[in-house]
């Protein structure tokens, strides 16, 4: 259990990382150049492996330590991948065949999510998707606004805009889960079938 919180906190901790990686905390490159220093690298240790080994192990026994870095770690994605998943899975993937244009590529591949304060708080803003794949730069308290702008947008251009809930998302891609799983279930059935 003590491994939990901070998994939580570490995860937390990426999102502003995630933020100043895209330029959407201040306009002074340097000043962003920093901030994914101290998060990146000072808060979550990307620059160096052991960051979270090493403290664990010199306060505990070996084995202790490893069963709280396996938990941390573990867990420590499952905060960034709630976050990042719902608003892209499921949605159109492109066939090869015509490549759309920038903005329609930006429109269609992802969708935005309807909040709440709960929704906004674990989601640090990304439940907006569609306005920063359009306006990279808009600081991340400020998608919300560039909304009206979008759909007005999309709708004279006839392309879809995609929001839908939480819910709906988790349904949505536990269907396609699904059929997916099936299909490859009929697909590993017919090739292990009996063989002359």
């Amino acid at each position: 259990m003590a491994a939990v919180l901070p998994a939580f906190a570490y995860g937390r901790t990426g999102l502003p990382g995630h933020d100043a990686g895209y330029t959407r905390v201040t306009r002074s490159r340097r000043a962003m150049a920093v901030l994914a220093l101290i998060h990146g690298n000072l808060l979550l240790g990307f620059g160096c492996a052991l960051v979270y080994a090493v403290p664990a192990s010199s306060l505990i026994s070996t084995l202790l330590a490893a069963a709280f870095t396996a938990v941390h770690q573990g867990l420590s994605g499952v905060c960034p991948g709630c976050v990042l998943t719902p608003d892209h899975k499921e949605m159109p993937v492109r066939d090869g065949e015509s490549e759309p244009d920038r903005l329609s590529r930006q429109v269609l591949a992802p969708r935005n999510i309807r909040s709440s304060l709960v929704h906004d708080f674990l989601h640090r803003g990304l439940d907006y998707r569609i306005e920063p794949h359009l306006f990279p730069t808009v600081p991340r308290p400020n998608p919300r606004e560039c909304r009206p702008l979008t759909t007005a947008h999309c709708a004279e251009q006839g392309l879809p805009y995609c929001e839908v809930s939480a819910t709906r998302s988790s349904i949505e891609v536990r269907a396609r889960l699904r059929q997916v799983t099936e299909q490859v279930g009929r697909r590993a059935s017919r090739s292990s079938g009996p063989r002359p």
